[in-house]
């Protein structure tokens, strides 16, 4: 079993291309928890319940319809069950904390602005600013947040996104024995640097401070890349 741990706009949606072409109708999507929508008592709560009844899940789920590979956006702790089985493995994908806030803050934006909708699911997607977003409870250290009891040194791969092309590649032939001729990329947000704030050092600074917990994790996470 492959479990895909897909955090926002860390190019999840081209790796499940991926892993769709390696597992087909043996790959499950778990987009319900969105635990970025949530509080972090709640992310845990959630986890914590299905982690528990997980047993029955896999043996009445899973296992019947012969799932290879679940893939979403979800706490890793949540299917813990894996972890250290042999055959199982976790996967995840992180990207230089302030570029993956940038990423996020347009996507959401082009989804407050595309949603029709209520004046509460509107209110969702919008912040007055990059600056509002990316200083916000709700967004602050969001692959902390993931890694609720789950530390990154428990994952099988780690992918960076800065070296998409060579990591999508490496992973295909090592753990799925794919040959890779095209590295396909999907849902690549367009709209960059046009925020004055990423030209401002002190402004910088002041992101990574806040967001000092994904700062350790995401520099981990390039040792545990240069060690492989």
């Amino acid at each position: 079993m492959l479990i895909s741990v897909h955090i926002p706009k860390t190019a999840g949606r081209s790796f499940r291309t991926l892993l769709k072409s390696k597992y087909n109708d043996n790959l499950v999507d778990d987009y319900s928890d969105s635990p970025l929508n949530h509080s972090m008592e709640q992310q845990h709560l959630m986890a914590e319940k299905f982690n528990k009844k997980y047993t029955l899940y896999y043996n009445w789920k899973y296992k019947l319809k012969n799932t290879q590979c679940i893939h979403g956006h979800f706490l890793p702790y949540k299917y813990n069950y894996h972890y250290g089985k042999k055959n199982h493995q976790f996967v995840t994908w992180l990207r230089e904390p302030i570029d993956r806030m940038v990423s996020h803050y347009f996507y959401r934006q082009k989804m407050y602005e595309n949603t029709v909708g209520t004046t509460k699911q509107k209110i969702h997607y919008n912040y007055n600013s990059f600056e509002e977003f990316c200083f916000s409870d709700k967004m602050r250290n969001p692959y902390h947040k993931f890694f609720y009891k789950f530390p990154i040194e428990q994952f099988d791969f780690i992918g960076i996104v800065e070296h998409f092309d060579i990591d999508y590649t490496f992973f295909a032939e090592t753990f799925l024995n794919l040959k890779i001729d095209n590295v396909v990329k999907s849902n690549v947000t367009r709209e960059k640097r046009v925020l004055p704030c990423l030209a401002d050092p002190e402004f910088l600074q002041r992101v990574k401070d806040f967001h000092d917990l994904d700062y350790q994790i995401y520099n981990k996470a390039l040792k545990i890349r240069a060690n492989r």
